[in-house]
């Protein structure tokens, strides 16, 4: 089946949605408080692999990001293998889990906030990563477990 590139709509619906089931892609990472996120850093320096916490300025600039994530070409593979294995009735594994990963490099930077030494600060970030599950009734069959910006790239 061809792709068909996501609409913009769709990304913000999907977003909304997840935020209903368990994702705190807008939780965590749109709406904390700057004090939160600082709580949240102080928090994860005890859990491995959460290294730094960052947060969109806006959630459109959230639903910008996610939409050229979710169109760029360098994730179709992945998103056509999520979509093919769910519509056979399988689970999708993988790489090492039952959640997708996907990055992508912004053309242009978004602002984004990050937590360091107990306050907040902004940065322009280029550098994007989603993490995806299954849920069926939603467009695509895609909840978005978490949205977040990371340094570098």
């Amino acid at each position: 089946m061809p792709f068909t590139p996501f609409t913009r709509s769709e990304v913000k619906l999907i977003l909304q949605l997840s935020e209903q089931g368990q994702g705190h892609a807008g939780e965590r990472h749109v709406s904390i408080t700057n004090q939160g996120m600082a709580d949240r850093q102080m928090g994860t320096r005890q859990r491995a692999g959460i290294t730094d916490v960052t947060s969109f300025v806006k959630f459109d600039d959230q639903i910008d990001a996610a939409l050229a994530l979710l169109n760029d070409p360098a994730n179709d593979a992945e998103i056509e293998r999520f979509r093919v294995e769910k519509r056979q009735g399988r689970g999708y594994a993988g790489e090492g889990g039952r959640y997708v990963e996907l990055s992508h490099t912004l053309t242009s930077p978004v602002q984004m906030r990050y937590a360091i030494g107990g306050t907040t600060r902004t940065f322009p970030c280029r550098r994007v990563k989603m993490i995806i599950d299954k849920c069926n009734g939603r467009p695509r069959s895609i909840h978005i477990v978490t949205f977040f910006g990371e340094f570098g790239g």
